[in-house]
């Protein structure tokens, strides 16, 4: 990390626009959208989205560097039926955490993934997983993010069970 100061906030229910802006940059550099009415729905259904901060259900970390926004990152919390490998049941998806260009190769993702770590710990949560891009792969494996122990099978659009 450089010489800037970094700090780390929890985002509240007033924070909602920065979380929802800093996800749809994310989402628009990763998977950009076809045309800007998938945009605005997507905006819509984050709006609403985003009030899980209030419950907990979703946990919003905003860095800021001497001051300025910097990155964000979000996790999912939820609740599992318990098992030999969660006795808790209690996981954590992370996912969008997203570093504004100007600050990127700082270590500023390092930093929230850190402090998710530490949230979980602190919150017996049992298993944190998430999915690594090409910019975050060697990050989060030096965070101790591994293999998973089962494979992963997904269907886009249930209704149709199909793959969109």
């Amino acid at each position: 990390m450089d010489s800037q100061k970094i700090t780390l906030h929890y985002a509240t229910e007033q924070d909602i626009d920065t979380l929802l802006e800093m996800r749809v940059r994310f989402l628009n550099e990763y998977m950009p959208p076809d045309d800007k009415e998938a945009e605005t729905e997507l905006r819509k259904n984050l709006r609403e989205y985003m009030k899980k901060v209030a419950t907990g259900e979703y946990i919003g970390i905003l860095a800021f560097a001497d001051g300025k926004l910097a990155a964000a990152g979000g996790m999912v919390v939820w609740e599992a039926p318990s098992s030999y490998r969660m006795m808790r049941g209690r996981k954590g998806y992370i996912l969008s955490i997203y570093t504004i260009p100007e600050f990127r190769r700082r270590g500023i993702c390092g930093s929230i993934i850190d402090e998710f770590i530490e949230y979980a710990r602190g919150h017996e949560i049992d298993t944190l997983h998430l999915h690594a891009g090409p910019m975050g792969d060697k990050i989060y494996r030096r965070a101790g993010f591994g293999e998973p122990h089962e494979p992963e099978l997904v269907i886009y659009d249930a209704s149709k069970k199909e793959l969109a």
